[in-house]
C-alpha cells in the first residue's frame, strides 16, 4: 500500500531467540543438505493445519449437542477429546490458548474411568473436574455471588419448582451445614443424613460447605435444589409459605459444563 512504511522488528534478526538462530542457520543449513526439504515443511504444515480444523469443528458440534460428557470425550479421538477440552476451559474464561499439553493431558486422564469428585487446577483460577458423567471447569475457590437472600411469602401452592413450600407459622432462617444434619425427604421413605443428599445429587465436596441450607429453628427444613422435609412441607392446597432463596444454588446433575463470570487470564502458553 502506498505511503505505508514497513516495520523491521529487530527481534527478527536477534539470534538470542531460538526461532530466529532456526530460520536464518538451521532451515538453510537442511535445505543446503535435503533440496525440497523446506517445501515438505510447509506441506506438512498445511495438512496439519487442515487436520487440527477438522479436530476443533467435531469438538465445536460435541459442545453444541450438549453431550459435553466423560463418555462422549471417550468416544472420540484424543485430538478431537482434546479440542473439546480446550474449549470447555475457553468458554468458562479461560485464554486461549492458554492450557499446556501437561494440562490437557491430566484432564484427558480424569476423563478415563474412576473416581468421581476428581479435578486439576488450570490457569487464571480455573479448576477442571469430574463429577459423575460431568465435565465442570469451575473456580479454583469459592466465589460468593453475594449475601444470601431469604425470600418467605404466603402462598397456596404453586408451579415454583425453585422454591420450597413449608407449613405456615415456621421460624425461617438460612445456616450452612455442619455435623450430624438430618431430613425426612419429601417422596422418600425415613430419615436421611445430608451427606447422604450431597452424595446422591452428585454435589461436589468443595461445594457443600457453601451451599445454602434453610432451616426452621434448628431443625432442617430445606436443601434447596435437592430435597424439603417432609414434616415441615405444607399440604397442596392449603395456605403454607412459599419460600425461596438467591443466588439459588444448582444441583451438578442438572450441569454438564457450569460456565462461570468471564475471566481474562493470561495462561500458560508453554
Amino acid at each position: 500500500m502506498r505511503g505505508v512504511v514497513a516495520h523491521e522488528d529487530p527481534a527478527n534478526r536477534d539470534t538470542r531467540f531460538a526461532r530466529v538462530r532456526a530460520r536464518l542457520s538451521v532451515l538453510p543449513d537442511l535445505e543446503r543438505d535435503r533440496p525440497g526439504i523446506l517445501r515438505r515443511f510447509h506441506a506438512a504444515a498445511r495438512a496439519v493445519t487442515r487436520q487440527h480444523q477438522i479436530a476443533v469443528e467435531q469438538a465445536e458440534r460435541i459442545l453444541a449437542s450438549g453431550a459435553a460428557t466423560t463418555g462422549a470425550v471417550r468416544a472420540v479421538p484424543e485430538p478431537v477429546a482434546a479440542e473439546v477440552l480446550k474449549l470447555i476451559y475457553a468458554r468458562a474464561g479461560g485464554s486461549d490458548p492458554g492450557l499446556s499439553r501437561t494440562q490437557i493431558a491430566a484432564m484427558l486422564r480424569l476423563a478415563q474411568p474412576g473416581r468421581g469428585g476428581r479435578g486439576v487446577d488450570l490457569p487464571g483460577g480455573l479448576r477442571f473436574r469430574i463429577v459423575g458423567e460431568l465435565m465442570q471447569v469451575v473456580p479454583s475457590r469459592h466465589e460468593s455471588g453475594g449475601p444470601l437472600r431469604l425470600d418467605v411469602m404466603p402462598c397456596v401452592g404453586c408451579d415454583d419448582h425453585r422454591a420450597a413450600h413449608l407449613r405456615p407459622g415456621l421460624a425461617l432462617r438460612v445456616g450452612f451445614r455442619s455435623p450430624g444434619l438430618r431430613l425426612r425427604p419429601l417422596g422418600g421413605s425415613g430419615s436421611r443424613k445430608l451427606q447422604d443428599v450431597f452424595v446422591d445429587a452428585r454435589v461436589p465436596r468443595e461445594d457443600r460447605d457453601g451451599w445454602p441450607l434453610v432451616f426452621a429453628g434448628d431443625k432442617l427444613a430445606w436443601v434447596p435444589g435437592l430435597a424439603v422435609d417432609a414434616e415441615l412441607a405444607s399440604r397442596p392446597g392449603e395456605p403454607g409459605l412459599h419460600v425461596s432463596v438467591a443466588p439459588m444454588p444448582v444441583p451438578s446433575a442438572q450441569k454438564v459444563v457450569r460456565l462461570e463470570n468471564p475471566k481474562s487470564p493470561r495462561g500458560d502458553l508453554s
